[in-house]
């Protein structure tokens, strides 16, 4: 089967790495711990990547089984993004915590 580009997907993927570099600057600019801002960079990175390959169409099979083991590690990320805000940032403490873990 030939490998299908997504030009759709692709066009997100390139929006989401400027959001993404824009998202970390912010957590410079809030005074965010270093240590969770290096992890922000990492989670960003990653998702990133899974985008790209995807749009790229370049799903492969040690690409699956990669992915495997870093999906669990963008969960944990976000759910851990979710729990840093309520400490550090500009509406820290004005969300209650159900609605951080919807991701409001």
């Amino acid at each position: 089967m030939k490998n299908i580009a997504r030009p759709w997907m692709l066009t997100y993927a390139v929006f989401y790495g400027f959001f993404s570099a824009f998202a970390v600057l912010d957590n410079v600019q809030e005074h965010y711990p270093v240590p969770f801002t290096i992890w922000s960079v990492i989670y960003y990175l990653l998702v990133l990547t899974g985008n790209l390959i995807y749009s790229l169409d370049a799903i492969t099979l040690p690409v699956r089984k990669i992915w495997k083991s870093v999906f669990p590690i963008i969960i944990a990320g976000y759910f851990l993004g979710s729990a840093i805000d309520l400490s550090y940032g500009k509406y820290a403490h004005r969300l209650t915590i159900s609605l951080i873990i919807i991701g409001l």
